[in-house]
């Protein structure tokens, strides 16, 4: 996304934006283009909060009704899985100092992504679903099941009837 928005009609512009990335050199004008592009962006969703962003992003593609379990006052869940792709994080061990190289080397990554919260969170008020990011409100089905019951989203250039 940084790309898109910084200045990369030459060689040399394109050159210097990488090295700033690659060296975690971006400069202000960097971070404020790159939250200015997502700002900009039709719809912006947060892995976290992924139930909650397809019920955001459903009505923008789709003249279906939205899901049952899109509803505030809903019981139904989103069958939908959190896939670890076989790894188990429990035996990862990260250090107060590799916290601290961690916090460093993602300290322009964690300011752009509290602005796409902000985004996702003001985005999800205007359409009146805040109750999704209710913590004791869980809409995912239990470890095991698939995405069974996940409408598939059609192409935008597809009408639903």
């Amino acid at each position: 996304m940084l790309f898109r928005s910084l200045d990369l009609s030459s060689t040399s512009g394109r050159a210097e934006a990488q090295q700033r990335l690659h060296n975690n050199t971006m400069t202000a004008d960097d971070l404020t283009e790159a939250e200015a592009t997502m700002n900009a962006a039709s719809f912006v969703g947060i892995t976290e909060h992924y139930v909650a962003s397809v019920c955001l992003l459903f009505p923008m593609l789709s003249k279906r009704p939205l899901p049952e379990w899109c509803a505030c006052n809903s019981t139904a869940v989103a069958n939908v899985t959190h896939d670890t792709h076989g790894v188990d994080s429990s035996v990862v061990v990260v250090t107060p100092e590799d916290e601290k190289l961690i916090a460093q080397l993602t300290q322009n990554d964690a300011r752009l992504y509290e602005a796409g919260l902000r985004r996702f969170t003001a985005d999800l008020e205007a359409a009146n679903m805040t109750c999704l990011l209710d913590a004791r409100v869980e809409r995912r089905a239990p470890a095991g099941r698939s995405h069974g019951d996940i409408p598939a989203i059609p192409d935008p250039g597809q009408h639903a009837g």
